[in-house]
């Protein structure tokens, strides 16, 4: 499979990306010297824009191509002044920090149903993955937020914006989701992501119902709308796996006895147990 950087395409007018990806297609198989048809596949790695030099305006490309009976190295060899070099085959990509989100039942069996549980403090991001990875590797897990689900949480902002007052654990700090769920501009950068976590949050977002093009996009958004669905999403199948996820319950307090955890104290009077937090 060749990697090819800086593919540029003149944008046109009303042009839908089905017939912007047939218009790639045409110029790689230019760039690379064959025949368009011995390309078996394109995969979009990076798509952005450049309009440093107005009124000329590109989209530039990083794309992954997999050609049909024709010898890679030979081509990159062959090609000069191009930006392509050979990488791995799989269109996937080689999944980072370990491998895939999959199941295990591994430690479900170790523990049991009733085993030992593994408590999550609040389902915001890292709350919301946190709880995920652990349930995926056969934890028994209890998530706990003090606000209330996305829906819920929705319909309360919502009545604040309309000067209906402030519910104090429903807002936009507190719930489902947590602060980002409503704000927009939504900031990464991946330079110093060497261990890819950045692309698994993504594809993760992907797995759960957001827009495939953030795994590309130059500055991938997911706007509040769908953010919503992929938080739903998300927390049903946390349940799904066998964890629980518990709205309206505020961490108020630690159990401890000679120095370790027992459980913790939800509104002020509830208890759970637990042995990890």
């Amino acid at each position: 499979m060749l990697r090819i950087r800086q593919v540029k395409l003149v944008p046109k007018q009303n042009e839908d990306l089905s017939s912007r990806l047939s218009r790639l297609r045409k110029k790689l198989a230019s760039l690379l010297g064959t025949d368009i048809s011995k390309i078996k596949e394109i995969h979009l790695v990076k798509e952005s824009v450049d309009a440093r030099k107005k009124p000329e305006v590109f989209w530039v490309y990083t794309v992954d191509v997999l050609l049909d009976g024709v010898k890679e190295e030979a081509i990159v060899k062959k090609i000069k002044g191009a930006d392509i070099c050979v990488v791995k085959e799989g269109f996937d990509g080689a999944e980072p920090m370990g491998g895939p989100f999959v199941f295990s039942g591994k430690n479900r069996e170790k523990n049991g149903e009733n085993g030992p549980v593994t408590l999550v403090t609040g389902a915001g991001p890292a709350g919301l993955f946190a709880a995920y990875r652990l349930v995926l590797s056969g934890h028994r897990v209890i998530l706990i937020e003090r606000g209330k689900s996305v829906d819920e949480r929705a319909a309360d902002v919502d009545l604040f914006w309309a000067g209906r007052g402030l519910d104090p654990e429903s807002n936009v700090l507190f719930g489902e989701g947590g602060a980002g769920t409503f704000s927009d501009g939504k900031l990464n950068t991946g330079i110093r992501d060497a261990d890819g976590g950045v692309d698994t949050v993504l594809r993760t977002f992907v797995r759960f119902g957001a827009p495939s093009s953030i795994l590309y996009e130059q500055h991938p958004h997911v706007g509040t709308d769908v953010l919503r669905r992929v938080i739903r999403n998300m927390r049903n199948e946390i349940i799904a796996l066998g964890g629980e996820v518990r709205f309206g319950t505020k961490l108020t307090g630690l159990f401890l006895k000679e120095g370790r955890l027992q459980g913790i104290c939800v509104n002020d009077s509830g208890k759970i147990e637990c042995e990890a937090l």
